[in-house]
């Protein structure tokens, strides 16, 4: 983490985890809730705040997502 790259290849593997989350839900999954819920806090603090906005589209589009099929 004292490395700009150590920092963003972190945030690209939570990002890639929960794009992979969020395909699985697309693809029918469920029980995911308490994946999604610990994620958000992690990634809220994280040290590369230009991704802040890709995370919180992500989220939405979770949001979204499940608005339509809950």
């Amino acid at each position: 983490r004292e490395t700009i790259e150590s920092r963003i290849v972190k945030t690209a593997d939570k990002l890639d985890l929960l794009f992979q989350a969020r395909e699985y839900e697309k693809g029918g999954a469920s029980s995911l809730d308490e994946f999604w819920l610990n994620s958000r806090p992690d990634l809220s603090v994280t040290e590369l705040p230009a991704f802040e906005d890709l995370i919180d589209e992500l989220f939405e589009a979770l949001s979204q997502n499940r608005g339509r099929n809950g």
